[in-house]
């Protein structure tokens, strides 16, 4: 079962993380057109500091390079924050795996 702490954290990973995605969207060479709705799922390891570690596209119903560009965003805002006191103390690991889907409708 998943700690509240870690609904909290991963709430507000995901936030952070979609505000990196549309970072990188305003400062691409204008590149980013997905041209019909799809999915882009990464798979990855976050340590307790933070740190992505083995990230990698799992699958994608877009493009390969709109695939590689939510990789990339994910990447260039990490570290993110630390894994909260009670999160860390009560997981029992100091890496988890995360799945994040984004989806562009």
């Amino acid at each position: 079962m998943v700690d509240a702490s870690f609904s909290e954290y991963d709430g507000q990973l995901i936030d952070v993380v979609l505000a990196g995605v549309m970072k990188e969207q305003r400062e691409s060479s204008g590149d980013f057109y997905p041209g019909a709705p799809g999915a882009v799922t990464i798979r990855f390891n976050l340590d307790d500091t933070g740190r992505v570690s083995e990230p990698q596209v799992m699958g994608h119903t877009l493009t390969e390079p709109l695939g590689q560009f939510f990789l990339n965003a994910l990447q260039h805002g990490a570290p993110y924050g630390p894994w909260p006191d009670a999160v860390r103390s009560g997981y029992g690991a100091a890496t988890r795996p995360v799945k994040m889907t984004f989806r562009y409708d």
